[in-house]
């Protein structure tokens, strides 16, 4: 929802999984997001994630980007 963007809900979200991740000793979180979603992309590169691939699936209207971050 627009009112609770750039309050830093959602870092505080990513970091907390990042945390978890660590803690069940993962060594790689990957995610997906809708390929022209620019924004947001950028916001997960900031984030420390980089892209892996983008993949077209037959059943989806859009691409995905799959990102990626070591831990």
């Amino acid at each position: 929802m627009p009112e609770y963007r750039r309050k830093g809900f959602g870092e505080a979200l990513v970091r907390q999984v990042l945390e978890e991740a660590l803690k069940k000793e993962a060594q790689r979180v990957e995610i997906g997001i809708i390929a022209e979603h620019t924004e947001l992309k950028e916001w997960y590169e900031k984030l420390g994630f980089s892209v892996k691939e983008t993949v077209h699936f037959n059943h989806l209207p859009f691409n995905v980007t799959f990102m990626y971050i070591q831990l």
